[in-house]
């Protein structure tokens, strides 16, 4: 039987099958690993919007002066103490809140933290093309 089987894989068919079923067994033990590696990063990643965000201890207050300069470079405002406050988020106008998520995520309300999309662009366009590109969603700031 031994002496068959040889016989079999020395013929350029089988010469071929075996390669092929060799090469197939390397790429589903490659895939494999990868995805054994990879799982418990990305389930994190897919999951990290259902941990409890840290307490914010230590936090002192506002700096005393705050100045605003135009595209020039020259001073166009000061906001001091008095006219900066730490405001809950039902305080801030919806507009405000809308205009800040439109620039900085507009698909907030569509991903659970992170948005896989613009990961993927962020990544394809800073290896292709060498732009500095990010991919972070205001979750991914925050927390």
């Amino acid at each position: 039987m031994v002496k068959n089987i040889l016989r079999a894989i020395s013929t350029p068919r089988g010469l071929f099958v075996t390669r092929l079923a060799a090469v197939m067994i390397a790429g589903a033990m490659f895939i494999a690993a990868t995805l054994t590696a990879m799982a418990p990063r990305v389930w994190g990643i897919l999951n990290s919007h259902s941990q409890v965000p840290p307490v914010l201890t230590g936090f002192s207050g506002l700096a005393e002066r705050s100045y605003v300069f135009d595209e020039t470079g020259k001073q166009i405002g000061v906001y001091q103490l008095e006219n900066s406050q730490i405001l809950n988020i039902d305080k801030i106008p919806v507009d405000v809140v809308a205009t800040i998520l439109a620039l900085e995520d507009n698909e907030f309300n569509r991903h659970k933290g992170v948005n896989l999309r613009s990961f993927t662009r962020a990544i394809l366009s800073n290896t292709q093309s060498g732009a500095k590109q990010g991919a972070s969603t205001i979750t991914m700031q925050v927390v």
